[in-house]
């Protein structure tokens, strides 16, 4: 796994295209979001979707920000879909972020994940 973490700061967090979905988790700091229509900030403990094809500017509001950040491409999403015999849903938010509802399993995953 690639540590997007140094580069997070001087490459990504400007005005930035949005190539493949993200599942980003706020494990420290801040962030305000704005995809040119909406401003959103999502803070530590907060977990959000950022979907592709969108363009959008990114903000850190502190300096102890981590994230946790899941790039999800569409040959992967495809691959999943069709080996677990998925059907996609309609889906009409024009939002560019999606804020994730708390939910007990994905916070435990990300405990996990961290030493």
């Amino acid at each position: 796994m690639i540590d997007l973490t140094k580069d997070l700061l001087v490459n990504i967090l400007t005005e930035h295209f949005i190539p493949d979905h993200i599942f980003v988790y706020v494990a420290n700091g801040s962030i305000n979001c704005f995809d040119g229509h909406k401003s959103y900030i999502f803070k530590s403990g907060e977990y959000f979707l950022a979907r592709k094809n969108r363009l959008a500017r990114y903000k850190i509001t502190e300096d102890n920000f981590e994230p946790i950040m899941f790039c999800f491409d569409s040959a992967f999403l495809k691959n999943y879909s069709e080996k677990n015999k998925l059907n996609s849903l309609e889906f009409a938010s024009p939002d560019t972020f999606i804020k994730l509802q708390k939910n007990k399993l994905i916070t435990q995953f990300i405990k996990s994940l961290k030493p």
